[in-house]
């Protein structure tokens, strides 16, 4: 359900020092409207950030349904390449292939060789180590005391999505590119933000994983 927005009103005229005889008065005046207006501001961020989460959902949703749609059955014993996308005969929902092989356990039970495909959510994995291998479609939080290293995907197919939040509460944490760029350059990039949260998203070889 959209969050409504409050309506904010329009500031008073602002006190001028160049007009003492009426600075006081629209003074009081501004300072009233400040104590109203901070609460409404704070309500409306708050329902502007409701509003986005629920879009991202919503056309998460909608990708996972279009895949599901287009995508073949999976089939027992049937050999798959690295980012072939299957719905699972289970549940209906499409997983791609993480490495090359075949075998007989269905994707929606098999993490180590499937991940789905356009999750509604990704994967939650806490990172208590120093170092860590991400996979498509994982959100890591790094919560050692040391700083972490999150290693991006070798061979990410455009598209695929990695989330990463600060949860140690440190701001030298980094992550390394896997062999591919981020944002165009070939480096890694340090969590200089005690608390950040974001989301790395492969696009192609020339721009590598963008933020998103």
């Amino acid at each position: 359900m959209p969050a409504t927005f409050p309506a904010l009103s329009s500031p008073p005229a602002a006190p001028q020092r160049s007009a003492p005889s009426t600075f006081a008065a629209l003074a009081d005046a501004w300072v009233a409207w400040l104590e109203t207006w901070a609460p409404d501001f704070a309500d409306a961020a708050t329902a502007s950030q409701t509003n986005a989460t629920e879009a991202y959902a919503s056309a998460v949703t909608a990708a996972a349904a279009a895949n599901s749609v287009g995508a073949a059955l999976w089939v027992s014993g049937t050999t798959y390449a690295i980012g072939d996308v299957r719905r699972s005969p289970i549940n209906g929902l499409p997983y791609r292939r993480l490495t090359a092989g075949a075998g007989t356990t269905d994707p929606s039970a098999d993490p180590t060789n499937w991940t789905m495909a356009a999750p509604l959510y990704p994967s939650l994995y806490v990172v208590a180590a120093t170092a860590q291998t991400a996979v498509p479609w994982g959100h890591y939080v790094l919560t050692n005391a040391s700083a972490t290293t999150l290693t991006l995907p070798a061979s990410p197919s455009a598209g695929d999505a990695v989330w990463v939040t600060v949860g140690n509460g440190r701001a030298d944490n980094v992550v390394n590119r896997g062999g591919n760029k981020i944002m165009s350059l070939a480096e890694n990039m340090t969590l200089n933000d005690a608390s950040a949260s974001l989301r790395l998203r492969y696009i192609n070889a020339t721009i590598g994983w963008g933020l998103v």
